[in-house]
């Protein structure tokens, strides 16, 4: 699946936003994730005991949601060119942290619920187009968890 140049210009404008906050969208995104999808957590082992509370107030959470925004942004502004940054990650997720897949979809689904809640202008253009970008980011992952 691929997307236009003008599709990721509407991307990054959005992310725009993102980006202006990234550990804050960062956490908050893993926060919706670690409550929306349970089941989540259990890849977490710094997190996985944590109850609610400690979840949100948690340095570690806030710290890897900043990872999560860095390497989303880093993937956007390649606009499809994203390959040698997506190989590594897969083996690391996929062999070492032994992340689901489906995991990816799950987030991706959270990072668009948070986006529209926390971005005025983010409206139905935007969202389908950072939705097509995470399908085109998750598809391609999923590339390299199969080699």
């Amino acid at each position: 699946m691929a997307m236009s140049e003008g599709e990721w210009n509407v991307v990054l404008k959005a992310w725009a936003h993102v980006e202006s906050d990234p550990a804050g969208i960062g956490q908050a995104v893993l926060l919706r994730l670690f409550a929306d999808h349970k089941e989540t957590l259990s890849s977490f082992p710094k997190f996985k005991n944590l109850s609610p509370a400690e979840l949100q107030s948690s340095g570690d959470v806030r710290a890897h949601g900043l990872i999560v925004v860095n390497k989303l942004t880093e993937v956007f502004k390649k606009k499809g060119e994203h390959a040698n940054s997506l190989k590594p990650l897969a083996e690391s997720h996929s062999k070492k942290h032994k992340i689901p897949i489906q995991y990816f979809e799950m987030i991706s689904d959270v990072i668009v619920k948070v986006m529209a809640e926390k971005i005025a202008d983010f409206g139905a253009d935007g969202q389908a187009a950072v939705r097509k970008a995470l399908k085109v980011f998750t598809t391609d992952i999923g590339i390299f968890y199969e080699s």
